[in-house]
C-alpha cells in the first residue's frame, strides 16, 4: 500500500510538472535565442500595432478568380482523396517513377487543370482559398482548401519533371513557373497562407532549377530568365515584426473588409485586435450570412450558435484578464503552445521567408550562368559578367550583414551564407530540419 501511495505521489508530481513547470521550460527553450520575440510575447496585450496603408487595403477578387476557386473546391471528395494518395505515394518513394507518372497525371488532369486555371489568374493570391477556411463557412473542411492547393503544387512539380524527362522543355518550364505563381500571397495575410506561399516558392524554385539545368535551348532559357527577373520583385512574404496573433487577426480583418465588413484596426493593442476580429466575424455572420439562409431553421440555429461563440470570444479577449498564454494552452496543450507561438515570431517566420527568397535569387543566378555558358562556351569568370545582359543587377545575399554583399560562388554553385551568417564555403549545407535558424550555406544543387 505504501508503494502504491509513493507511485501515486510521483505520478501527481509528474503531471504537476508538465502543467506548471513544463510551460516555463518550453517557453525558455523556444525564446532563448530570440529576446525580441520574448518581449513581444510578454508585452503583446498592451503594445499598439501601427500598420502601413497596404495592410488596410483588400479588394474583392475578380469574378473569374472566384469562379476558378469554386471549381477547384467543388472537385468531388473522392477525386481529391485519390489525388492526395498519388502525391503521397510519389513523395514516400522520394523518386519519380516515370513509367507510371504519365498515366497518374492523365487520370487526374481535371484537378491539375482546375489548379492551373486558378493560380494563373492575374489577381490570384492564396487568400482566395484561405478566406473561406478562415471564416469556416461550411463550404469546405477546415483545411480542405489548403490541401487542394498543396496537392496542386506538387502535381505541377511532377508534371514539369515528366515533361522535362520527355524533352518537352518549353512546357516543363511553364509548369515550373506556375508553381511559383501559386505562391503569391499578401504580406499581411494570415500565417498559414504565408507559410504555404513560402513553401510553394521553394517547391517552384527547386523544380524550375531542375528543369533549367536539363535544358539546352538558349531561346527558351532567355525567355525563362526574363520571366524570373520579372517575378523577382513581386514575391513578398511576411509583413515584418508582427507576432503570430497579430498577423492572423489582421489577415482576418482584411478578409472581412473584402466581404464588406470594414472594421478599423489601426493602432489597436494586441488584445483589442483579437477582440475586434472576433466581433467582425460575428457581424459578418449576422449581417451577410443570415439573410442567405432565411427559412432554414436548422441552419439558422447553427448560425446563432456561431454568432454567440464569436461574440463571447470577443468579450473574453477584450477583457483585462485575458491571457495570451492561457489562450494558446487551451488550444494546443501545456507544452505545445510556445512552439506554435514561436512559428509566427519575427525571427522564425521571417527567416523562413528570407530562405525562400534567397533560393529564388540563386535560381536567377543559376539560370543566368547556364545561359551565359551556352552562349559563350564557358562559365562567367565573375558574377558581374552577368550584368546587364542577363540580370539587371546582381542580387545581394539576403543574409549578409546589412545586405551589401553579393551571393558567393564556388566553381559549380552560387550560394548564400544562410541564417547563421557564416561563410562555410558549402562545407556545411543548410538544412531546415536542423532548425530554421541553423548552420550551413544555402545552394540549389
Amino acid at each position: 500500500m505504501k508503494v502504491v501511495s509513493i507511485l501515486i505521489a510521483i505520478l501527481v508530481a509528474l503531471i504537476a510538472g508538465v502543467y506548471v513547470i513544463g510551460p516555463a521550460v518550453a517557453e525558455h527553450f523556444v525564446f532563448k535565442n530570440d529576446p525580441e520575440s520574448r518581449r513581444q510575447f510578454k508585452d503583446w496585450k498592451s503594445e499598439r500595432i501601427q500598420l502601413p496603408a497596404e495592410a488596410l487595403t483588400a479588394k474583392p477578387f475578380s469574378a473569374s478568380t472566384q469562379a476558378a476557386a469554386r471549381t477547384l473546391l467543388e472537385i468531388p471528395e473522392k477525386e481529391l482523396h485519390e489525388v492526395n494518395e498519388v502525391r503521397a505515394n510519389y513523395e514516400r518513394d522520394n523518386r519519380i517513377n516515370y513509367g507510371t507518372l504519365g498515366a497518374d497525371l492523365q487520370k487526374h488532369e481535371a484537378f491539375t487543370r482546375a489548379f492551373t486555371t486558378l493560380v494563373t489568374q492575374p489577381d490570384y493570391d492564396i487568400s482566395v482559398i484561405g478566406g473561406k477556411v478562415m471564416l469556416n463557412e461550411g463550404v469546405i473542411p477546415e483545411s480542405g482548401g489548403y490541401m487542394a492547393l498543396h496537392n496542386g503544387a506538387k502535381f505541377l512539380r511532377f508534371k514539369a519533371l515528366d515533361l522535362a524527362h520527355q524533352g518537352r522543355f518549353a512546357e516543363a518550364l511553364n509548369e515550373a513557373e506556375r508553381i511559383v505563381l501559386a505562391s503569391r500571397v499578401h504580406p499581411y495575410d494570415i500565417l498559414i497562407s504565408q507559410l504555404i506561399g513560402i513553401g510553394f516558392c521553394s517547391i517552384g524554385t527547386k523544380t524550375w532549377n531542375e528543369v533549367v539545368q536539363q535544358c539546352g535551348d538558349k531561346n527558351l532559357l532567355r525567355q525563362t530568365l526574363e520571366r524570373q527577373n520579372a517575378l523577382a520583385g513581386s514575391l513578398r512574404f511576411m509583413s515584418g515584426a508582427l507576432p503570430l496573433m497579430a498577423v492572423d487577426q489582421i489577415g482576418m480583418l482584411r478578409e472581412l473588409k473584402r466581404r464588406g465588413i470594414d472594421m478599423d484596426y489601426q493602432g489597436l493593442s494586441g488584445r483589442e485586435l483579437l477582440a475586434r476580429a472576433s466581433a467582425g466575424r460575428a457581424k459578418y455572420f449576422d449581417t451577410v450570412v443570415r439573410p442567405k439562409i432565411k427559412g432554414d431553421a436548422q441552419a439558422l440555429e447553427q448560425l446563432e450558435e456561431k454568432i454567440r461563440g464569436w461574440q463571447g470570444f470577443s468579450e473574453e479577449m477584450g477583457g483585462e484578464n485575458f491571457s495570451l498564454a492561457g489562450h494558446f494552452k487551451r488550444l494546443t496543450g501545456p507544452l505545445s503552445w510556445p512552439t506554435i507561438f514561436k512559428i509566427g515570431q519575427p525571427l522564425e517566420a521571417h527567416t523562413r521567408a528570407v530562405v525562400a527568397l534567397a533560393k529564388f535569387d540563386l535560381l536567377r543566378l543559376e539560370t543566368a550562368r547556364k545561359l551565359y555558358t551556352l552562349e559563350h562556351g564557358a562559365s562567367p569568370a565573375n558574377p558581374a559578367d552577368l550584368v546587364p545582359a542577363y540580370l539587371p543587377a546582381l542580387p545581394t545575399d539576403r543574409f549578409a550583414e546589412k545586405g551589401i554583399d553579393a551571393y558567393r560562388e564556388t566553381t559549380s554553385n552560387y550560394y548564400s551564407i544562410g541564417p547563421d551568417e557564416q561563410d562555410n564555403r558549402l562545407a556545411i549545407t543548410y538544412d531546415p530540419t536542423n532548425g530554421t535558424i541553423s548552420a550551413g550555406d544555402i545552394a540549389l544543387k
